[in-house]
């Protein structure tokens, strides 16, 4: 007598083996609008801090080359661009989802290293900062100062022999 395919338990024990295995998987296609979307959030404020910390400092040092009679500086100035550049590196993760795995392995690893990278130098600038912007306004005659603010302080700097700013 011929096999004719096979026997009625191992039948069941597939149709078991299937129904318990999930037939989308979420993680493929469908939770792909949450990685673009936190890509696109990170992208944006990636490029708005870098803006901002660029901006601060270039009024900066646009001020000091004119020899400003007051101005006005940032503890953040320094590592604000430094976050900028951290959150670029997180919005690269959303189309680092579509490569190979050992690929995306790699490159989200550099990204997260870039980030922490960023992230730590920035902290430090950002407890440096102050030192450094105090070192070259008494460098260049600035010695009044008020300082103003609660997370980040602003500092507002007179030249010498001016009225100290309230």
């Amino acid at each position: 007598m011929k096999k004719r395919g096979p026997s009625p338990q191992r039948r069941d024990d597939r149709r078991r083996r299937r129904s318990s295995v999930p037939g989308a998987v979420a993680g493929a296609a469908g939770f792909a609008w949450q990685e673009w979307l936190v890509g696109i959030g990170a992208l944006a404020i990636g490029i708005g801090a870098g803006l901002f910390g660029l901006s601060d400092l270039s009024v900066w040092v646009d001020a000091m080359r004119r020899d400003a009679p007051v101005i006005r500086t940032g503890s953040m100035m320094f590592a604000l661009p430094l976050f900028g550049i951290g959150f670029l590196s997180l919005s690269a993760l959303a189309p680092l989802s579509r490569l190979g795995a050992a690929r995306r392995e790699r490159w989200t690893g550099a990204a997260f290293g870039l980030f922490l990278a960023s992230v730590v130098i920035g902290m430090l600038l950002m407890i440096a900062g102050p030192f450094v912007i105090g070192a070259v306004m008494t460098r260049h005659h600035y010695a009044c100062q008020t300082r103003a603010g609660f997370r980040t302080v602003y500092v507002t700097w007179a030249y010498d022999g001016r009225p100290c700013p309230a």
